[in-house]
């Protein structure tokens, strides 16, 4: 009895915290559901907690909250080493980019978009702290890439086209460098050898098809193009909003996984409406194509 009510006290007062805040119960949803999760681990450990005293006594109770905190230090700590990583990816990326502000821009915005595009694709909140780091890597074999072909402001010729081609390679091989758990290894990997790859299968370097690509590259890809088109290139303007949201239907199917794009457009429509985002007309006819 004292575990029930714990949980469903607990439980209760999250969700009333949300409906303050967010006005509606219908914006909770999944909040409701992912709440109740926690009820299953929460009578566990109170569960833990009394059979320890019912055995052990007080003894008992110490050596199960020696347990907990032990295991609740360990999640901790991988905590503190996540955050600390991805600060020193950072610091070490704006190092690389101190001449090129638009560069490191492009990153971070990246990085907001596949965590936005990611947590409303049911993916499980461990690998969107992944996401976060990997999305800051996503063009790490563009260093090895010489600024003549990166910043040339006309059409690139065949041959730098195919220079450009290797860089998502060229960033797997940097990877090798890196030290990281195989899980975060395996989807950083994913991101910068694939987000180039397309859904109609015409994309580099290997031509994956469809759901052949990973997921989280899928994912990249969409945040990459969307930056890009409503940002200012060296050559080229940004799109405008409306522009920017026809390319994307335009590519549905073909560059584009396409429920990835209709979940995308209307969070970015969502946004648009909240906070009356505006982007700057471009004066001229433009080409959308993505390098």
């Amino acid at each position: 009895m004292a575990v029930a009510t714990y949980s469903l006290t607990n439980l209760s007062l999250f969700l009333l915290s949300r409906v303050i805040y967010n006005k509606s119960i219908g914006s909770n949803i999944k909040y409701i559901f992912e709440s109740i999760k926690v009820i299953l681990p929460s009578s566990t450990l109170a569960a833990l907690f009394y059979g320890a005293y019912q055995w052990f006594d007080v003894f008992g109770i110490i050596a199960a909250y020696y347990l907990f905190t032990m295991v609740r230090s360990n999640l901790l700590f991988g905590h503190f080493e996540v955050n600390y990583r991805l600060s020193l990816i950072k610091a070490l990326l704006r190092a690389v980019y101190a001449k090129d502000q638009a560069l490191m821009q492009h990153l971070e915005n990246v990085a907001y978009y596949t965590k936005l595009l990611a947590s409303n694709c049911d993916c499980p909140r461990w690998k969107l702290a992944i996401l976060d780091e990997a999305s800051y890597l996503h063009d790490i074999g563009k260093l090895e890439i010489s600024d003549a072909i990166l910043k040339k402001t006309g059409e690139l010729t065949e041959e730098e086209y195919q220079e450009m081609c290797t860089h998502p390679v060229r960033g797997r091989e940097f990877l090798k460098e890196i030290i990281l758990p195989s899980k975060h290894k395996k989807i950083l990997e994913n991101i910068v050898c694939y987000h180039h790859e397309r859904y109609d299968g015409k994309g580099y370097p290997y031509g994956l098809k469809g759901e052949q690509i990973p997921l989280e590259a899928r994912i990249v890809a969409i945040a990459d193009a969307w930056d890009a088109m409503i940002s200012e290139r060296c050559y080229r303007p940004p799109l405008i909003y409306e522009e920017a949201i026809e390319e994307l239907k335009r590519e549905k199917g073909a560059q584009f996984d396409p429920k990835l794009v209709d979940i995308f457009i209307k969070l970015v429509d969502d946004q648009q409406q909240r906070k009356g985002l505006v982007f700057a007309k471009p004066d001229i006819n433009i080409s959308t194509s993505i390098q």
